[in-house]
């Protein structure tokens, strides 16, 4: 009976973590900065969400049921220059809600009352390798 139950309560807890991984993540994205964003892409690990342009004090919501572990990528367009910005996740899946705002001189994110900052974007070309930094 004793191993009846921890077996139930195995499969329970293996059915809640499933859930967890297809759980519907989102991000809020704020403007912070002086001057619009174009070709705003957020990348939930693979799922990239795409907004054509984000004005001075706009904010949106994208969401993906698709992202697993890894990184949330940011990347836009600012006065003609492309820039990605990549936050490895906090938690070992990512957080169902995060909050980034793009500033004029750096891009913040926040999940579950963590708070990370990047100052160096990463290579444009992608947030796939998030080791890489830009060279300024």
């Amino acid at each position: 009976m004793i191993a009846t139950r921890a077996l139930a309560i195995s499969l329970i807890g293996l059915l809640l973590t499933a859930c967890k991984d297809i759980s519907p993540k989102s991000v809020t994205l704020h403007n912070r900065s002086a001057e619009s964003l174009s070709d705003v892409s957020v990348d939930f690990a693979g799922d990239a969400k795409r907004v054509a342009r984000l004005s001075p004090g706009q904010f949106v919501g994208l969401a993906s049921a698709k992202g697993r572990e890894g990184v949330i990528c940011v990347t836009f367009t600012r006065e003609g220059v492309t820039r990605s910005y990549g936050f490895e996740y906090m938690t070992a899946h990512m957080p169902s809600n995060c909050r980034m705002e793009v500033g004029d001189h750096s891009v913040e994110v926040a999940c579950n009352g963590d708070q990370r900052r990047s100052l160096e974007p990463i290579v444009a070309n992608g947030c796939g390798t998030a080791s890489q930094k830009a060279r300024h």
